[in-house]
């Protein structure tokens, strides 16, 4: 049953794309996942096709996120030496220490994975790989429009229509 209320709950939220759907409920097992020749699960080809088009737009904005969040501390974290330094350590324990029971030795190494992700040289060739190897955003739009099936667009059209006008708004 818990794939029934999943369906109902994801088919009341507006705007959510088929695919995104379709990903979330087999996800929570409430649809059957596609197997290959190998059995091995394959993506299924209009899920991709709605996504194409965005993927090169969220990588970027991932790393803006992880950017803000990290900020100057991305560019301060200490390396392991400075951490292994007896004159600094005391007061890297007590300036970075995380919140409850987070160590500084714990934040600094999650800086540290953050920067390698956003800001390093090979943080640069992957959020260029991931903005261009799908091709231009533009032309995925262009071709995921071709394939979509405008039967949702028309059916608001055609209730948008259809609704009395409120006198006033």
């Amino acid at each position: 049953m818990r794939g029934g209320i999943a369906r109902a709950e994801l088919d009341r939220a507006s705007g959510m794309p088929q695919g995104v759907r379709e990903t979330v409920l087999e996800g929570q097992g409430a649809s059957p996942p596609r197997l290959g020749r190998r059995g091995a699960r394959v993506g299924r080809g209009h899920i991709l096709i709605e996504r194409r088009p965005l993927l090169p737009l969220w990588f970027p904005r991932v790393n803006e996120i992880i950017r803000l969040l990290g900020s100057h501390n991305l560019l301060a974290a200490p390396t392991s030496a400075q951490l292994d330094d007896p004159s600094l350590r005391p007061l890297i324990d007590r300036f970075l220490r995380g919140a409850k029971d987070v160590t500084a030795e714990q934040r600094a190494r999650i800086f540290r994975l953050a920067w390698d992700f956003v800001g390093s040289a090979l943080a640069s060739r992957g959020e260029q790989y991931e903005r261009f190897y799908l091709a231009s955003s533009g032309r995925a739009f262009i071709r995921a429009q071709t394939f979509a099936s405008p039967d949702r667009a028309r059916r608001l059209i055609d209730r948008f229509l259809s609704e009395e006008l409120v006198p006033g708004a």
